[in-house]
């Protein structure tokens, strides 16, 4: 291979990876990657949600950092399936669309990544607090702090790459695009937002 072939290659897998990956491969890995980033942010106390849900400084037990993933990607796939059902002209399987929205959540593991690295974690531990003390971040360092901060907004630009990701899955398993695709894509994710939270404080009441 090319080195110019590789690098088409190395950036379809992180971009557009549902080229050579879909249906039960996708769904295993993608489940896979959100099981690590969940067990990943266990470990920094920031709360990964698959749908749009980033709360660092948060502290859960083990099993919601797992079943928070879940539980955003299912929401999520559950409302572009019926999406998709509605506006496609074709028909789709529903192991693609559950697969390939699992897969498209490969950019959890940068955002649980990032939250390990020692000066991230310093601003982390001080966001915990909710209070803004000048002195308590002087004593962190001022290269620490500038150092985590800059970690820490990495996630966004990660953040907004999983949400490119989740919309090229719909299109692409759901076969759908143009303006009613991106319309419903958007109420989707809002829609999913809303039902994950719903199930999550369900849950979180009943356990608690």
């Amino acid at each position: 291979m090319r080195p110019d072939e590789h690098r088409r290659s190395l950036w379809t897998w992180l971009f557009n990876p549902f080229v050579y990956v879909a249906g039960a491969k996708s769904l295993l890995i993608g489940v896979v990657v959100i099981l690590v980033a969940g067990f990943i942010s266990s470990f920094n106390d920031t709360r990964l949600g698959g749908t749009l849900d980033l709360r660092p400084g948060q502290v859960v037990p083990l099993w919601f950092s797992l079943s928070r993933g879940i539980v955003g990607w299912l929401s999520l796939a559950l409302v572009l399936f019926i999406f998709g059902k509605l506006i496609s002209k074709t028909s789709f399987r529903t192991v693609d669309i559950l697969g390939t929205q699992a897969l498209a959540h490969w950019p959890m593991l940068l955002i649980g990544l990032a939250g390990l690295f020692p000066p991230s974690r310093h601003i982390l531990e001080y966001s915990k607090s909710g209070v803004v003390d000048p002195d308590v971040l002087l004593s962190i360092g001022v290269g620490k702090v500038i150092l985590g901060s800059l970690t820490l907004l990495s996630m966004l630009p990660a953040t907004c790459l999983m949400i490119a990701l989740m919309y090229k899955s719909y299109a692409v398993s759901c076969n759908v695009r143009g303006g009613k695709a991106i319309a419903t894509f958007i109420v989707g994710l809002i829609v999913a937002r809303v039902l994950a939270i719903a199930v999550t404080i369900g849950v979180w009441s009943h356990v608690g």
